[in-house]
Formats: C-alpha cells, structure tokens, sequence
C-alpha cells in the first residue's frame, strides 16, 4: 500500500509540473525551457576513457561525430564529476529502494529537474501543448542516435505505437494504460523526421507530466524501427 501510494503521489506531482511548466515561446515552431540551468557548447567534448580506447581503435567514430546536432549541455550542480572511483549505495531491504543507475542510464522525452519543480528537456527539445489540452506536439532534438548509430526519429516512436502497442500478439492488454483517456487511445502523427504530434480524445493537461514519469522508459513510448 504505501509503495502504490507513492507512485500515486509522484504521478500527482508530475501531472500538477506538466500543468504549470513555463515556456518561453521564440518566433518558430521550437519552445525553450526557462529556468533551465545550461551551460554553453564547449570546444571539445569529453568521453569515458573506455570509449577513448575503442575511438582510438578504430572502433567507434570520434565523439564529436556521435553526438546530435543540438546537443544538450547541463550545468552541473556543483562541478564536473571525474570517471572511475566506487559508489556505495544504501537499501533497508529488497525492494526498498529504486535503482539510482535507472535514471541516469535510461532516456526520456523530458525529465523533472532536482528540486522536482520544473519539466526539462531530454531526448525532446521542446513541446507545444494547445489551449484545449487536446494536442501535444513534441519537438524531437536532431542528430539522435541508437546504439548501433541508426538515427532515433519519430518513426520510431510511431513503430512503437502503431506495430508494438497496438500489436494484439505483443500487447494482448492494448496500450498502456496511461493512454487510455477515458476509454480512449489518442492518435498519433508523424508531422515530420523530428516531430511528432498526440491528438487526444479528451483534454489531458497532465501528459506532459505522465510522459516526464520514471515508468515511460525506452521501451514504453519508443523502440528502434530498423
């Protein structure tokens, strides 16, 4: 009970953020984030040594030639971190305890920021919520890339939604349940590569803050179509 009331609380949290998360909106389809703490391009990018090795090896291309296009520089809260060393981490128990390594190494459209006031940008640069609720459009950052280095587009959010969570042999429930809006699934469209947008049924104000949730990871809202 008390682990079902907190994910209850967490989401209120999140859907009351998605309500009042404040966008300055520039002349353009992009929406910048205020508050967010950013810092500016650097001239050289860094990499865990391990990478170096296989960069040097031939292996992997530059890091310069791996990240995306507009790129995101966080401001670190006190200084840069030094790679290597031992994490200690403390439970009462299994099961008491969320793995911390789930949210660094998992990526999400957008994130709440650490004092959890503010949505921030992630994998999505900006978003665009309508008056009525009703339609979301996501901004998706250019240059992303699977693993393999294939190119992470809106298609493959649509792959998701329209071969995997529609999918009566994969997903024998439906789609999850968060996007069931009063007994019905929202629409979605590929406006472009790097845009995508959700038409719902009924106002959902909260979507934003259910999409920024710890439980939409990868493979709940986007999977690799190649």
């Amino acid at each position: 009970m008390k682990r079902k009331l907190t994910v209850v609380l967490l989401t209120g949290v999140l859907c009351l953020l998605g309500v009042t998360s404040v966008l300055a909106v520039e002349k353009g389809p992009v929406l910048t984030f205020t508050g967010m703490e950013t810092a500016p391009l650097p001239e050289k990018y860094n990499e865990v040594p391990m990478l170096k090795v296989k960069v040097a090896a031939g292996e992997l291309p530059p890091v310069e030639k791996r990240l995306p296009e507009e790129p995101l520089v966080v401001k670190p809260i006190e200084e840069i971190g030094q790679y290597g060393g031992t994490l200690y981490e403390a439970s009462l128990g299994p099961g008491t305890m969320w793995d911390p390594e789930h949210g660094m190494i998992e990526q999400y459209m957008f994130i709440v920021d650490n004092a959890c006031t503010k949505i921030l940008p992630d994998v999505a640069k900006g978003y665009e919520l309508s008056e009525d609720k009703k339609t979301l459009t996501i901004f998706l950052r250019r240059g992303m890339k699977w693993s393999d280095g294939a190119p992470f587009t809106a298609e493959d959010i649509m792959f998701w939604w329209e071969d995997e969570a529609q999918n009566k042999e994969l997903s024998p429930a439906g789609p999850p349940t968060w996007w069931n809006i009063g007994g019905e699934f929202p629409e979605f469209e590929k406006v472009d590569d790097y845009t995508i947008r959700l038409h719902f049924p009924k106002p959902y104000p909260c979507v934003v803050g259910m999409i920024s949730n710890w439980q939409t990871v990868q493979n709940l809202f986007y999977d690799p179509k190649h």
